[in-house]
């Protein structure tokens, strides 16, 4: 009882700023992978009424749906509306915050779990995915749940935490198996002196039981959906089938360099440097802790195991893809920090600060428009909602209609699946060749260098608006 009121000093702020961010946020549209992940799927199961298992072709990306059927079955009880849509990820972000709560408890004294829980607030990638009604969030929530069971030892919550990953996504059954193999990995760091090889076999099969039920569901679904469509993961005609295309030597090593980028993006590159400098330190100290084997465990099975799908594909590597790597560098950073540090504390808290303040500032960094970027992962996409409204507003008020207007992804396609306001209009895929408008943002990467020039210096502006770094302008091919 009396660790009750303490658990709420630490955490309650962080409980109460998930509740003002969602009141903030509850009216924004579904943004890039998530009208496809999220509103177009479970619009399919809301207008179905659940009569299918599997999604049509045009919108079936290879993972379990359940994620678009939570979405669907929230809109049969609650209705059909970005609010309730924002008020299912709720749950997760609690979730999120209690087990992450818990992990640091493990790591460092009980005081410093509110550092843990800062530095993972202003972690751009995790931040953008908080604000959006993303499947992303439910594979973060159950990664720290199953974390959380694996150091405490709980077998039936992992086996939940499991089960969830699995029936988000193809990419959730590979976070499984890396829970797997820190599961092993933590009883052989545990157990190393105290047992021979002839003991390890029962070892390995004791510790696979609590993945027994997401391996079985993973399967029956593989097998399903292959017997169902005659392919797993994507087929050729898929939308998103070039993000499949294999690379070869040459863009092998170019998405190695790509992939280092992610890595120190959006201000990371402030906590790896510290990390990097306090690391040694701390193993020469205690010796190589325990503690500090494991979470050094978990970083390198995070990046080993989702890494190489990344790096063999060409349009892969996305900065959420790599969300359990960046938690298991926080993870490692707040050890090292306040579970271990060998520092003074004034130059303790001082490092903490750079890695805030670089962490932070990562929200803000924008790239110039011939540079793609991650929008879904920071927070500097935020004035793209307002700026979007108000173009559409423009619009409406000089009577143009939207499918004579041209643009990029994530702006492409009928209004119903960003605003759920039922609109079958909206923009359709650019070609200057053949259209007299052109919508452009930032916000999309589908424009080259070429169609920029273009537009830039063979095209006048209608109309322009730009925030925080993001625009958006209306082109008009200028009469010869």
């Amino acid at each position: 009882m009396k660790y009750l009121p303490a658990y709420w000093l630490r955490t309650g702020p962080f409980y109460l700023l998930a509740i003002i961010v969602f009141f903030q946020v509850k009216n924004n549209v579904f943004f890039w992978d998530t009208i496809q992940l999220g509103a177009k799927q479970a619009s399919w199961f809301y207008e179905q009424g659940f009569r299918y298992w599997l999604l049509p072709e045009e919108i079936d990306s290879g993972h379990p749906p359940f994620f678009g059927m939570y979405l669907a079955l929230l809109w049969k009880l609650l209705g059909k509306s970005l609010t309730v849509s924002h008020l299912a990820m709720l749950p997760f972000l609690f979730g999120i915050i209690h087990f992450a709560t818990r992990l640091g408890e493990r790591l460092a004294p009980l005081w410093s779990t509110p550092f843990l829980l800062l530095l993972l607030s202003v972690d751009a990638t995790f931040a953008a995915q908080a604000i959006l009604i993303s499947p992303d969030l439910v594979l973060f929530f159950g990664f720290l749940m199953g974390l959380e069971s694996v150091f405490s030892r709980r077998w039936y919550p992992l086996s939940l935490a499991a089960l969830i990953l699995a029936m988000i996504s193809l990419r959730g059954m590979m976070i499984v198996v890396v829970l797997y193999l820190f599961d092993l990995g933590q009883t052989f760091l545990e157990e190393k002196q105290q047992r021979d090889l002839r003991t390890w076999g029962a070892v390995l099969f004791r510790s696979a039981l609590p993945y027994v039920p997401s391996g079985v569901f993973a399967l029956a679904f593989l097998f399903y959906h292959y017997f169902q469509t005659g392919w797993i993961g994507y087929h050729v005609g898929s939308p998103w089938a070039p993000s499949f295309e294999r690379v070869d030597a040459g863009g092998f090593l170019y998405n190695i360099g790509i992939l280092g980028w992610r890595l120190l993006d959006f201000g990371r590159v402030f906590a790896w440097l510290i990390i990097m400098g306090l690391l040694w330190q701390v193993w020469k100290k205690s010796a190589g802790s325990l503690l500090l084997q494991k979470l050094l465990l978990l970083l390198g099975l995070s990046l080993l195991l989702l890494s190489p799908s990344l790096l063999l594909h060409r349009h892969l590597l996305l900065h959420r893809y790599l969300l359990p790597v960046y938690l298991s560098g926080t993870f490692l950073l707040y050890y090292l920090l306040f579970g271990a540090s060998p520092i003074r504390m004034r130059w303790q808290y001082g490092m903490y600060t750079l890695a805030l303040l670089g962490l932070l500032t990562g929200n803000r960094w924008i790239y110039p428009r011939q540079i793609a970027q991650g929008w879904d992962a920071t927070l500097a996409h935020l004035p793209f909602y307002d700026l979007r409204s108000r173009m559409l507003e423009y619009m409406d008020n000089q009577k143009i209609t939207y499918q004579e207007v041209g643009t990029g992804f994530p702006m492409i396609g009928p209004l119903k699946y960003r605003d759920l306001s039922g609109r079958e209009t909206g923009f359709v895929g650019k070609n200057p060749n053949r259209q007299s408008l052109i919508l452009y943002s930032n916000i999309s990467n589908d424009f080259t260098d070429e169609e920029l020039q273009q537009l830039e210096h063979s095209w006048k502006v209608r109309y322009r608006i730009e925030r925080g770094g993001v625009e958006m302008v209306l082109y008009e091919k200028a009469e010869r």
